[in-house]
Protein backbone atom coordinates (compact mmCIF):
# COMPACT_ATOMS: atom_id res chain seq x y z
CA UNK A 1 0.00 0.00 0.00
CA UNK A 2 1.41 3.34 -1.04
CA UNK A 3 -0.36 6.64 -0.45
CA UNK A 4 -3.58 4.78 0.42
CA UNK A 5 -3.46 2.94 -2.90
CA UNK A 6 -3.20 -0.83 -3.38
CA UNK A 7 -0.74 -2.12 -5.94
CA UNK A 8 0.04 -5.57 -7.25
CA UNK A 9 3.59 -6.14 -8.46
CA UNK A 10 4.49 -8.60 -11.17
CA UNK A 11 8.09 -9.32 -12.12
CA UNK A 12 9.27 -11.09 -15.25
CA UNK A 13 12.71 -12.00 -16.57
CA UNK A 14 13.28 -11.26 -20.23
CA UNK A 15 16.32 -13.11 -21.52
CA UNK A 16 18.29 -11.45 -24.32
CA UNK A 17 18.70 -14.63 -26.32
CA UNK A 18 14.92 -15.17 -26.56
CA UNK A 19 14.36 -11.58 -27.70
CA UNK A 20 17.16 -11.43 -30.26
CA UNK A 21 16.87 -14.97 -31.58
CA UNK A 22 14.89 -13.96 -34.70
CA UNK A 23 16.41 -10.50 -35.09
CA UNK A 24 18.65 -9.76 -38.06
CA UNK A 25 19.69 -6.38 -36.62
CA UNK A 26 21.02 -7.46 -33.23
CA UNK A 27 23.20 -10.50 -32.78
CA UNK A 28 23.99 -11.69 -29.27
CA UNK A 29 25.67 -14.98 -28.65
CA UNK A 30 24.19 -17.41 -26.14
CA UNK A 31 24.15 -15.62 -22.84
CA UNK A 32 22.41 -15.84 -19.51
CA UNK A 33 21.90 -12.10 -19.28
CA UNK A 34 18.39 -10.80 -18.83
CA UNK A 35 16.31 -7.77 -18.05
CA UNK A 36 13.87 -7.68 -15.20
CA UNK A 37 10.54 -6.12 -16.10
CA UNK A 38 8.50 -4.87 -13.16
CA UNK A 39 4.81 -4.19 -13.67
CA UNK A 40 2.76 -2.24 -11.12
CA UNK A 41 -1.00 -2.68 -11.27
CA UNK A 42 -3.17 -0.25 -9.31
CA UNK A 43 -5.89 -2.41 -7.78
CA UNK A 44 -7.35 0.17 -5.40
CA UNK A 45 -10.65 0.53 -7.23
CA UNK A 46 -10.98 -3.22 -7.78
CA UNK A 47 -10.42 -3.91 -4.06
CA UNK A 48 -12.99 -1.25 -3.13
CA UNK A 49 -15.60 -2.91 -5.37
CA UNK A 50 -14.79 -6.32 -3.91
CA UNK A 51 -15.25 -4.95 -0.36
CA UNK A 52 -18.55 -3.27 -1.31
CA UNK A 53 -19.77 -6.50 -2.87
CA UNK A 54 -18.87 -8.48 0.27
CA UNK A 55 -20.69 -5.96 2.47
CA UNK A 56 -23.86 -6.15 0.35
CA UNK A 57 -24.22 -9.92 0.29
CA UNK A 58 -27.60 -11.23 1.33
CA UNK A 59 -27.69 -12.95 4.69
CA UNK A 60 -30.67 -15.04 5.70
CA UNK A 61 -31.55 -15.74 9.28
CA UNK A 62 -34.30 -17.26 11.34
CA UNK A 63 -35.19 -15.69 14.67
CA UNK A 64 -37.16 -17.48 17.32
CA UNK A 65 -38.77 -15.39 20.05
CA UNK A 66 -39.54 -17.49 23.08
CA UNK A 67 -43.17 -17.31 24.29
CA UNK A 68 -44.11 -14.80 21.57
CA UNK A 69 -47.56 -16.27 20.94
CA UNK A 70 -48.25 -16.58 24.67
CA UNK A 71 -47.23 -12.96 25.21
CA UNK A 72 -49.54 -11.83 22.41
CA UNK A 73 -52.45 -13.84 23.81
CA UNK A 74 -52.03 -12.37 27.29
CA UNK A 75 -52.33 -8.69 26.35
CA UNK A 76 -55.17 -6.51 25.11
CA UNK A 77 -55.91 -6.12 21.38
CA UNK A 78 -54.83 -2.46 21.30
CA UNK A 79 -51.48 -3.18 22.94
CA UNK A 80 -50.99 -6.34 20.85
CA UNK A 81 -50.61 -4.39 17.60
CA UNK A 82 -48.16 -2.04 19.32
CA UNK A 83 -46.08 -4.98 20.59
CA UNK A 84 -46.07 -6.61 17.14
CA UNK A 85 -44.93 -3.31 15.58
CA UNK A 86 -42.15 -2.87 18.18
CA UNK A 87 -40.86 -6.42 17.71
CA UNK A 88 -41.00 -6.06 13.93
CA UNK A 89 -39.10 -2.77 14.06
CA UNK A 90 -36.37 -4.27 16.28
CA UNK A 91 -35.97 -7.33 14.07
CA UNK A 92 -35.89 -5.40 10.80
Amino acid sequence: MLDDRNYRISMKRIYFDSVTRDSAIVAINDTDEYLTAIYLFDETELNRYIRENEEQKLVAGLIYIDNYEEALDSIEDVKRSLLIALVDRKVN
